[in-house]
């Protein structure tokens, strides 16, 4: 059995390459343009699974590769999570017609190929950035995204989940903020933001409000679970969107755990207002409802974040003597 995997180079792509090497069978086809993905982060299964996993540096654009692709291949299942990330950063003006092309069009453009070329189900990346404010949001609470990211992605799982039917099961995932560590790890959030941080000696800036108001966060272990609880359960998650969820905790307990294990790390409130910093809080419970449970373990991540970075920088001292 064959998946396709967009974005497979990044952040969450390359935990899920290794999740499903791990828990699958599946031999996994990745398109990624290392636009922010590397194939470092990939080359380790690449060597080890040479069978099972192929690589094409190709943007989910190159419409005419993907379906000729898709005629030589057969495929069961599609995995989409390429787009373009980092969502504030996206509401610079040079990046509004980049994320329709690219989470938008691009998104829709791809799932009416998969439908067209016979794939079984389609697992969609959306976001919890859909939203904009409110507590314990659930699923149908009102779309007002405030990034060019957010409105993008709510353009493309509107259209894309309309092509769901007996034989072309779509699910959407709208995770929430992802923390952890996976060989393709990056710190663009806050949590992983705040690790580097506090490994490299700087100062942490807090906004005083997230301190007491909490946030809504998921272990990158729990979206790769995700996916293949969807895989695995098609009879309870076609054609539904899902948030999906780990824990919603304010920063006061995660520095306090920071802390523990960075006993030196310097914190500075900022009371300034930052839109980037508007707290809101996600349900999952719908997800939940279905069987899925979460196994989040926040000081496992930050123990494996520290054993990475302590790695890497021993790997480089040695190269520059």
């Amino acid at each position: 059995m064959k998946l396709l995997l967009t974005g497979g180079c990044g952040y969450l792509g390359s935990a899920l390459v290794d999740f499903l090497l791990k828990n699958t069978t599946y031999e996994i086809i990745i398109l990624d343009n290392l636009y922010k993905g590397r194939t470092e982060n990939i080359a380790q299964f690449l060597i080890d699974h040479p069978k099972r996993v192929t690589f094409y540096k190709k943007d989910i654009r190159e419409y005419d590769f993907i379906e000729n692709l898709m005629k030589e291949t057969t495929f069961d299942i599609v995995i989409h999570t390429a787009a373009i990330v980092d969502a504030f950063n996206t509401n610079a003006p040079d990046k509004e017609i980049l994320c329709d092309e690219v989470i938008h069009q691009a998104s829709v453009k791809l799932c009416e190929l998969a439908k067209k070329h016979g794939v079984k189900r389609f697992l969609h990346t959306s976001t919890v950035s859909l939203y904009s404010s409110g507590d314990n949001l659930t699923e149908d609470a009102p779309k007002e995204p405030i990034s060019n990211y957010g409105k993008s992605k709510y353009k493309a799982e509107t259209k894309i989940m309309k092509m769901n039917n007996d034989t072309f099961q779509i699910t959407s995932l709208r995770p929430a903020t992802i923390f952890g560590f996976s060989t393709g790890f990056r710190y663009e959030t806050v949590l992983n933001l705040f690790m580097m941080n506090a490994f490299c000696k700087v100062k942490l800036p807090v906004f005083d409000q997230a301190l007491i108001k909490n946030k809504t966060y998921l272990d990158i272990n729990d979206i790769c679970r995700a996916f293949k609880f969807c895989i695995d359960h098609p009879e309870k998650t076609a054609g539904e969107c899902f948030n999906i969820v780990s824990f919603s905790d304010n920063l006061t307990n995660y520095l306090e755990l920071l802390k523990k294990h960075f006993p030196d790390v310097e914190i500075e409130i900022i009371k300034t207002h930052n839109i980037s910093q508007k707290p809101y809080t996600i349900s999952g419970e719908k997800f939940y409802k279905a069987g899925f449970k979460p196994k989040h373990d926040l000081e496992g991540q930050i123990k494996k974040v520290k054993q990475y970075l302590t790695q890497q920088y021993e790997i480089n001292n040695k190269l520059l003597k």
